[in-house]
């Protein structure tokens, strides 16, 4: 009975305990006000770079009391604190704001990188805390910026400069509108001669602007490209930024000598004649030229000022002597306005006594090429002129690589050191067994060398007059019937795509069944894939790269290449691959060789999420922009045919949002580029009409004559 009585008491007295509450009568220690405990609304925190402070604005999810305060400081990313105060509370009691001095490096200077700083900020209730947060400055700063810029790191003379400007949160990547530009392109002269063009802009809803210069600069001038932004945030606070590259101003111009024959003998007229180009294919009309003739030594010999036609040809004709010696000498063509490598060019010009041989001499390897313990035989063969054999003459075999050119006799001087001899039979043939052992021995300890060209020279002498005649030959040693390469296309770090090329030892494309395996520390392969190059001996393929072993700080992964050829031979490549990084972009195309009107279509690989623009080149503009955000690690895109796409089209890919980089540009490492080629056929036809078969002596002949282009573009 007494549990049951204790149970009774226990209910009794809960009842009129929520009697007594209903009735207003509160417990003793409820008695005073309680206490609120506000609490920071992180997601609506921000904070405003000013000049010398930060401002910082923290949103509170009640109105603190008397007794609360918050604490609010910077935190370096190495955790070293500095400028921590007490954050005042507005006047509706819904915020706190703090201004933080901006923090210093050792030599009292602005710490740059203070994306990367944190505020942490601490509530404390009647002296003790009662929440805590870090929030980064990056992450709630709206005029945070950095300016980045791509351009083309090469101009050609002559053609406006057009270049590319993001303004972004560098810790975010979040674009930034109304961000006012000015950017200038000035030359590399002096002061007093310096040149400049200024322009302005005002970035747009994705941060971008584009920037077009009028064309500055001279061949092989330098241009500077600065580019300044300033933000104006809350407050008035502005927030500046400067980018800056370099631009080279490319060469174009260009000369083509020509000669009436290559031999000349003492006493001849050499004629030559130069056809000269500028800015980027015009003819160099009515430019002034000038020739200079140096001998053997290098000594000048003859000069000459001329200009050149209308149609940028300019003619020179070189009046040589009975008494000039033999030898080779120079012609050099020199535009005198144009600077750079490209407004000269040089002519060779071979003085030597000469006579009409009377006799020809051919030499014919058994092979196209030779593998070890393979024994080259070369069949010489001795012919006269009008068709009939040397039936009686010897052969003399001499390594050509031994002979020296004689400058004062025009011709090389014959070596010493014999390798063989022979003698022609009734058909002028002669079969030389050559001694290449030593050739192979040397080619099996380079590494680094796959073939190797031994060079002879056969010396035939016709035993009826005592004439000789020489004829120049190599053969090809080589360690693998099968030559193979393996030609980057592009790579991430996950996987890359390549072009294996196989071809034999001559150059002749080899179609062969390929593998590839991956190959470990302890020489262990995993097969990566099996591939056919086609009759061209080429096959494109894409691999997945292995994990990077632990220790390793690059992934370098070892590839061994097999290729087995039609007759069953097989060859061996080992490579070291380099890898691109997480972010890399490469772009992948279905067809490189184009129809006229055809659009290009490709793959573009990236990192998912990445917005990749895409610049669409000319070899003298940039004729198209293409922005593509990845949905997942490849993209197909198709561009579609442009009015402008003629002869070399290239497509340049890169990412000027990418928060873990800082700035690119055209020309670096950072970013991709392939070419397409639309061929045009640019020769001229011409026709004679009018002609009649036969005509009397001295009789007039009246002829029509057409020539016309095989194309409307150029």
């Amino acid at each position: 009975m007494i549990p049951r009585a204790a149970l009774l008491v226990s209910i009794l007295q809960f009842a009129l305990s929520s009697f007594a509450q209903g009735q207003g009568v509160q417990p003793r220690q409820q008695a005073g006000r309680v206490a609120v405990e506000p609490q920071v609304l992180e997601a609506g925190a921000k904070a405003t770079l000013e000049k010398d402070t930060i401002r910082v604005m923290l949103p509170l999810s009640a109105v603190p009391d008397p007794g609360a305060r918050v604490v609010v400081w910077l935190a370096s990313p190495k955790d070293v604190r500095s400028g921590e105060t007490v954050a005042t509370v507005n006047t509706n009691g819904r915020a706190a704001s703090a201004i933080l001095p901006w923090p210093k490096d050792a030599r009292g200077a602005r710490e740059e990188d203070i994306g990367w700083y944190r505020v942490g900020y601490r509530v404390d209730l009647n002296e003790t805390e009662r929440s805590h947060g870090v929030l980064s400055v990056g992450a709630i700063t709206a005029n945070l910026m950095e300016l980045r810029l791509a351009y083309p790191k090469l101009i050609a003379q002559g053609h406006a400069l057009s270049a590319r400007v993001i303004a972004v949160n560098p810790v975010t990547g979040k674009a930034l509108p109304r961000v006012n530009l000015k950017a200038t392109l000035s030359d590399d002269e002096d002061n007093s001669r310096k040149e400049s063009f200024t322009r302005v802009a005002t970035t747009r809803r994705d941060g971008e602007a584009i920037l077009t210069f009028a064309p500055l600069g001279k061949p092989g001038n330098s241009l500077d490209l600065t580019v300044e932004g300033t933000l104006t945030g809350e407050g008035g606070a502005l927030v500046r930024d400067s980018v800056n590259g370099d631009v080279e101003v490319m060469d174009l111009g260009s000369m083509h000598v020509e000669m009436d024959k290559p031999l000349h003998k003492p006493g001849e007229t050499v004629h030559l004649r130069a056809l000269a180009f500028i800015d980027g294919g015009r003819a160099a009309a009515d430019k002034p030229v000038t020739v200079t003739v140096t001998d053997p030594d290098n000594k000048t010999l003859a000069k000459a000022s001329l200009k050149s036609n209308r149609f940028g040809i300019v003619a020179y004709d070189w009046e040589t002597t009975e008494q000039t010696a033999t030898g080779d000498y120079e012609v050099k063509f020199d535009l005198d306005n144009v600077t750079g490598g490209g407004g000269d060019a040089t002519q060779e010009v071979r003085i030597q006594r000469y006579e009409l041989p009377e006799f020809s001499v051919m030499a014919t390897p058994d092979r196209a090429f030779y593998l070890t313990g393979e024994e080259p035989k070369v069949v010489i063969h001795a012919g006269y002129l009008f068709g009939k054999p040397v039936a009686a003459g010897s052969v003399r075999l001499v390594r050509a690589d031994d002979a020296e050119w004689n400058s004062k006799t025009g011709r090389y001087d014959e070596p010493k050191e014999v390798e063989d001899k022979a003698q022609l039979d009734a058909n002028g043939d002669a079969t030389v067994t050559l001694k290449v052992t030593d050739e192979f021995d040397q080619l099996k300890s380079d590494t680094w060398e796959r073939f190797r060209d031994v060079k002879y020279r056969a010396m035939v002498t016709d035993a009826t007059t005592g004439r000789t005649e020489p004829r120049n030959f190599a053969v090809r040693l080589t360690k693998e019937p099968v030559h193979i390469y393996l030609n980057p296309i592009g790579s991430s770090e996950r996987e890359g795509e390549y072009l294996i090329s196989t071809s034999f030892a001559d150059g002749t494309p080899a179609p062969c069944r390929v593998t590839l395996d991956w190959m470990d520390a302890q020489s262990r392969a995993t097969r990566a894939m099996t591939v056919k190059t086609n009759r061209y001996g080429l096959a494109k393929v894409t691999l997945h790269f292995p994990s990077k072993a632990t220790g390793e700080e690059n992934n370098r992964p070892n590839i061994r290449v097999t290729a087995r050829d039609a007759e069953g031979r097989v060859s061996h490549f080992d490579d070291q691959l380099w890898t691109g990084a997480s972010e890399g972009i490469w772009l992948s195309l279905a067809h490189t060789l184009m129809r006229p009107g055809e659009p290009i279509e490709g793959t573009i690989h990236a990192r998912p999420g990445t917005s990749v623009d895409i610049d669409i080149l000319s070899e003298t503009a940039v004729v198209g922009h293409w922005q593509i955000r990845m949905s997942g690690e490849e993209q197909p895109f198709t561009i579609p045919t442009n009015p402008a796409f003629h002869e070399l089209i290239t497509l340049r890919g890169y990412n000027l949002r990418d928060e873990a980089r800082e700035r690119r540009w055209y020309g670096e490492r950072d970013g991709t580029a392939r070419s397409v080629l639309y061929p045009e056929d640019r020769s001229l036809s011409s026709g004679v009409k009018g002609l009649a078969a036969s005509y009397a002596p001295g009789a007039k002949v009246s002829t029509c004559s057409k020539t016309v282009t095989n194309t409307a573009y150029g």
